[in-house]
């Protein structure tokens, strides 16, 4: 299960991608990431990527990739 708190403090100000329920992929550059994981076959459409922030307690972007 994904919990900001422990996102937030394995990849402080990254590009997080999670795929039900499990972190696939992070980065600081979020068009690399989302190159990578098509590269590696992933469906983009079931990927959410959100961007965790060292300065804040709650996520503040959400993205769903298409």
């Amino acid at each position: 299960n994904v919990n900001y708190e422990n996102l937030r403090r394995q990849h402080p100000d990254e590009y997080v991608a999670i795929h039900y329920q499990k972190v696939i992929g992070y980065g600081r550059d979020i068009s690399q990431l989302v190159k990578d994981l098509r590269e590696e076959g992933i469906a983009m459409g079931e990927v959410f990527i959100g961007r965790t922030y060292s300065k804040e307690k709650e996520p503040t972007l959400i993205l769903a990739a298409a």
